[in-house]
């Protein structure tokens, strides 16, 4: 079970977004070429095929909410505001479901360190609340300063965010490392039922806001379409939904990881040699994933 949700979250951290369109903040994105001779076709991997899936429906909702988004220009007080943010939130779930390092560092923190249901869920959902609100501080900023509000625009300015991310990241992640490296030369491991020290709660929260710095590119392209129509309320309007939307999906991979630790820790406790291993190996791996994230996502900002 943890094998095959590190192996999907290291995927998904790390396959490069597709760029955005110039037409309309929800372009459908360049489609391949229709012909394609047989010597060229080979079976996709399984996670290559769920996530061509993923992105078909994106692109079939994106489509819808542009739609929804040019009606409620005509007519703000119909009720297709409401189906908008319905339609926003199931985008946020789908989202989220695709490449992403979101998914990647909620996953490695919780195979990494004990914790709760609700810091599971806190953390899920603060790290894509960070995500939203960055986006629309950036969107906000270059739209005061008068700059171009254009997908562009925003990808320009985003490799900085990206940066300084990557370096919080970096350090809290050699912190996660020193810490699982003192418990595994110490005595005894602590008990995964102990509730997590106040500091170590600290670096939860640490790791969640220095993980959403990185601005979120499907708010900023709601708010610089709505921009665009005229309906800034709508875009603000839908920042929490989507956040919502996104949040719900991390929760899922935080609870999973979670649970897998858990479960994983019980199985083994009858064996305290056993015990002390998985614990170390997990507190270790998760560690060195968090680095390995950190290390990637600074690298994609400078090339």
């Amino acid at each position: 079970m943890i094998v095959k949700i590190l192996l999907l979250v290291l995927l998904a951290g790390t396959v490069a977004a597709s760029p955005g369109q110039a037409q309309s903040p929800f372009g459908s994105g360049s489609r391949p070429s229709a012909v394609k001779s047989e010597e060229t076709v080979k079976p996709k991997p399984v996670f290559s095929a769920v996530f061509e899936r993923v992105h078909y429906w994106q692109r079939a909702i994106r489509e819808r909410i542009t739609a929804y988004a040019r009606q409620v220009e005509e007519d703000p007080a119909g009720g297709t505001t409401l189906r908008f943010l319905a339609l926003t939130f199931v985008f946020g779930v789908l989202h989220a479901l695709g490449p992403g390092h979101g998914k990647a560092i909620v996953c490695s923190y919780f195979l990494a360190r004990r914790g709760t249901l609700l810091q599971a869920l806190a953390f899920s959902n603060l790290i894509t609340f960070m995500h939203v609100l960055s986006a629309t501080v950036l969107v906000f900023s270059l739209a005061l300063l008068g700059r171009r509000t254009d997908i562009f625009a925003f990808q320009q300015l985003e490799g900085g965010f990206q940066s300084f991310s990557a370096l919080l990241i970096l350090a809290i992640g050699s912190l996660l490392l020193f810490r699982a490296l003192r418990e595994t030369v110490s005595a005894e491991p602590p008990s995964d039922t102990q509730q997590p020290a106040p500091k170590r709660r600290g670096s939860l929260t640490a790791l969640s806001l220095s993980a959403g710095l990185i601005p979120c590119p499907a708010a900023a392209l709601i708010l610089l379409f709505s921009l665009r129509l005229q309906i800034l309320w709508l875009g603000l309007l839908a920042m929490p939904v989507l956040a919502a939307g996104m949040g719900f999906t991390n929760a899922l991979v935080g609870l999973t990881a979670l649970g897998s630790r858990r479960t994983l820790l019980h199985w083994t406790q009858a064996s305290p040699v056993l015990y002390r291993r998985t614990y170390a190996a997990l507190a270790l791996c998760g560690s060195l994933l968090i680095l390995l994230l950190g290390a990637s996502l600074l690298l994609a900002g400078r090339f």
